[in-house]
């Protein structure tokens, strides 16, 4: 039931990086969603550059999204060092071993991170993005390392965006 779930968020999460990183580069989903072209007469009266293009105002979303999750990222680190701090690295395994919801949410934890990591190596693929770091963050950190590639990811799309624009 879970799994599911997950991979229909891996997928939104997908689409929605793979989206931003299209309109970025060649901003043809923005234009294929615009209707009327014809400038209305206020629009050609008050032509400025002030409003942002449409590279410009997806690069700030995804820019956005990383921000957040770098945010994310940072609670859930300084949490994690926390919890790491009073009762060591593997003292879930203890809660896992007596508990059995414990177990189930290692194994969840397991399992969702296999798939997000699959996601992952794809994504990467796709942009020339190495995934070694993130791929061992995230075998010994769990959630950590998909959050830092996530942060990563929206960063280095941003510039490498930039870059591909200023030269077009």
């Amino acid at each position: 039931m879970v799994v599911p779930r997950v991979n229909r968020y891996l997928e939104r999460m997908t689409s929605t990086l793979s989206t931003s990183s299209a309109s970025c580069s060649t901003g043809a989903s923005f234009a294929s969603r615009s209707t009327d072209v014809s400038p209305s007469p206020v629009t050609a009266s008050h032509s400025t550059d002030a409003s942002p293009s449409p590279v410009t105002a997806s690069r700030s979303s995804l820019r956005k999204k990383a921000l957040v999750a770098a945010a994310i990222l940072a609670a859930f680190s300084a949490y994690s060092l926390w919890v790491i701090d009073g009762y060591g690295y593997t003292g879930f395994l203890s809660l896992a071993a007596r508990e059995p919801w414990g177990l189930q949410m290692l194994l969840d934890l397991v399992l969702a991170c296999s798939f997000a990591m699959g996601w992952m190596v794809q994504d990467a693929r796709k942009h020339s993005i190495r995934t070694w770091p993130f791929l061992i963050a995230t075998l010994f950190l769990g959630s950590v390392g998909l959050l830092g590639y996530v942060v990563w990811r929206g960063f280095t799309t941003s510039g490498a965006t930039r870059a591909t624009s200023a030269t077009a």
